[in-house]
């Protein structure tokens, strides 16, 4: 992290930046001058912190706040992110615990524009409390806590590191606070990351990201270029081969594709679709949600230009249709295509914002954009948009 130790040497920094647009440069020079603005996440590919306005705004753990931002919008891959579910797992975590310290952070967070920037600046003044040792886990109300951090009182932790498993975890303070450890430290590393992107603590965070983007829609812009088509083929096709095919048993040098059913075993708990009558099923395992987080990604753009920059339909599209297109795959098929997944989704998807249409049309989507981060192991099952009939395409 690198530091600009005056507001004058901030503006220097922005006023020279080759990546930030005339627009951008104003705005942070404007909100650094105003003594808003504690950091710079990117001045040509570095971080910078602005000590003087730090110091003004009580920011001395700088240590953590702004690359607190940056990791989260590496784990998102997004600036973006809707942080309103971890900001309710701290609120009713020190609620209990410690109601004073709720209070604290209320006051001490950085204010925000939006809903989700102040949800955001939330959640990082609690990992500022945690790095400096303001939330006390000796008391028996933080116990759990302690006992799965016991890095809290290690004092070679900041020579040595600490593992810190973020895939397997499940309690969303938890997971804050190993974060905020494995930043201060410097243990933070890439499979952390990677991790962290899967873990079941993080899933309504990552689900609602998408959501977010999804109703905010991108800005009109040209199609997918040749090449970035072609990277996009690219990736699907390994995605494909990596986990939606096995060794040959009979020629260890061929891959066979898995069956749908096994397929559905990975996209979804138990490999159940939702069931309209029983209202059960339906339920994204971990996995599967990154993989419609990652289609999710790749479509918005299409999907929003389908849907002529309507974000209610594109969100009714990719949270219902696009969804059941994605689950209804068959890997036996794809083992066939050109470019598995990508061609599936893509050529199909004029088809699943049509079909979308009509069902806001006939009333079978709710009037107010869905909510998707619900559809993850663990949590309530989730009815996408009503009951859609899925077909397997033929490719």
């Amino acid at each position: 992290m690198n530091v600009a130790n005056t507001n004058a040497e901030a503006i220097e920094l922005v006023k020279n930046a080759e990546n930030l647009s005339e627009e951008d440069k104003s705005a942070q020079i404007k909100s650094i001058k105003d003594g808003t603005l504690n950091g710079l996440d990117n001045i040509n590919g570095q971080q910078f912190v602005i000590l003087e306005n730090s110091v003004k705004n009580d920011r001395t753990s700088i240590g953590v706040h702004e690359p607190g931002h940056a990791v989260f919008e590496k784990i998102l891959d997004t600036k973006d992110g809707d942080f309103r579910a971890l900001e309710s797992a701290i609120t009713e975590y020190l609620s209990k615990t410690d109601p004073d310290m709720l209070n604290v952070i209320r006051l001490k967070m950085s204010s925000g524009a939006t809903q989700n920037i102040q949800s955001e600046e939330f959640v990082i003044e609690f990992l500022e409390q945690v790095d400096q040792g303001n939330i006390d886990f000796k008391q028996k109300k933080n116990r759990k806590l302690a006992s799965l951090f016991g890095f809290m009182t290690n004092g070679i932790t900041k020579v040595k590191g600490f593992e810190v498993d973020f895939k397997g975890e499940t309690d969303a303070v938890s997971f804050l606070v190993g974060l905020a450890k494995k930043i201060s430290t410097g243990t933070l590393t890439k499979q952390d990351i990677a991790d962290a992107r899967s873990s079941e603590a993080l899933a309504p965070t990552v689900l609602a990201t998408i959501s977010s983007i999804v109703k905010q829609g991108p800005k009109k812009k040209k199609v997918k270029t040749s090449k970035e088509q072609d990277d996009r083929n690219v990736k699907y096709r390994d995605i494909f081969n990596k986990r939606f095919t096995v060794v040959d048993p009979d020629d260890s040098e061929k891959r066979i594709p898995i069956s749908q059913q096994e397929y559905l075993n990975y996209m979804l708990v138990d490999g159940k679709k939702f069931d309209n009558k029983t209202k059960k099923g339906g339920v994204l395992t971990p996995e599967g949600a990154q993989l419609f987080e990652d289609v999710s990604r790749d479509w918005i753009d299409q999907v929003m230009q389908l849907s002529s920059f309507d974000a209610e339909l594109a969100m009714t599209t990719i949270t219902g249709p696009f969804l059941n297109h994605l689950l209804a795959m068959n890997p036996e098929i794809q083992m066939t295509a050109k470019n598995p997944i990508a061609a599936y989704m893509g050529n199909y998807a004029p088809f699943k914002v049509g079909d979308a249409r009509k069902q806001m049309a006939k009333g079978a989507s709710p009037s107010n954009s869905l909510e998707i981060d619900a559809q993850v192991e663990g949590r309530k099952q989730f009815d996408p948009v009503a009951a859609e009939e899925v077909n397997i395409p033929e490719e």
